[in-house]
């Protein structure tokens, strides 16, 4: 009785894909150009919602994903984060940026740890090239510069700043300023950053899912 039942399972199981591999023999090439036109669709469905984003947050990179533990426990790898653009008035100790360097084209997402204003470029008297200025008596050549820390790191990023071997972080290296969190959802990237297999599992569901549209159809 029990090897029926299973018998019965797997006939029904099998069925759907036998019917979709007999769809996709008798496929034609105009069939093959409405499955490619359901793709591009997609495609710039995506597209679409990215620059909607890009414009609704005034950011060119409007959404980033944690790669690394360092901000952990509050974010974790793979968590998603909208950024919105920032403003030199409003980032302040304590919040959360999102900076890049030169050779370093992924961005970081840290927590800005010292803020303070600096002559730049360096004056060679040591006694002006780092001072603190109120209210409206700042030159022109004086900028904000920022020291950046992982919740989870020991160090400060001093390391990290590799551009023009700078120990700091200037206006021009920060993105934006983090507007929200989404948990995890965020290891899709990973995963297809990381695991050629998982590219290769992507693009055949993409391919497949524009061949169960049109069996549908």
């Amino acid at each position: 009785m029990a090897k029926n039942s299973l018998k019965k399972k797997l006939n029904n199981l099998a069925f759907p894909l036998k019917r979709y591999v007999s769809t996709v023999k008798s496929l034609t090439f105009a069939d093959l150009v409405y499955i490619g036109f359901f793709i591009a669709q997609n495609f710039c469905q995506s597209i679409i919602y990215w620059n909607f984003c890009k414009f609704y947050l005034k950011n060119d990179i409007p959404i980033t994903v944690v790669l690394t533990g360092s901000m952990e426990p509050g974010f974790q790898r793979g968590d998603v984060m909208p950024v919105q653009t920032w403003n030199n008035s409003l980032v302040e100790v304590g919040d959360i940026i999102v900076y890049q360097q030169s050779k370093r084209p992924v961005p970081i997402v840290h927590r800005v740890l010292d803020r303070r204003q600096i002559y730049w470029p360096h004056s060679n008297s040591s006694d002006n090239a780092t001072h603190q200025f109120k209210g409206d008596e700042q030159p022109s050549r004086i900028q904000n510069m920022y020291i950046t820390k992982g919740d989870a790191n020991e160090i400060h990023d001093w390391w990290l700043y590799d551009y023009d071997g700078r120990r700091f972080l200037l206006n021009e290296n920060i993105m934006g300023v983090l507007w929200g969190n989404a948990p995890g959802i965020g290891f899709l990237t990973i995963a297809f950053k990381e695991s050629r297999a998982f590219q290769v599992f992507f693009y055949g569901l993409v391919t497949l899912s524009g061949l169960l549209g049109y069996a549908e159809g």
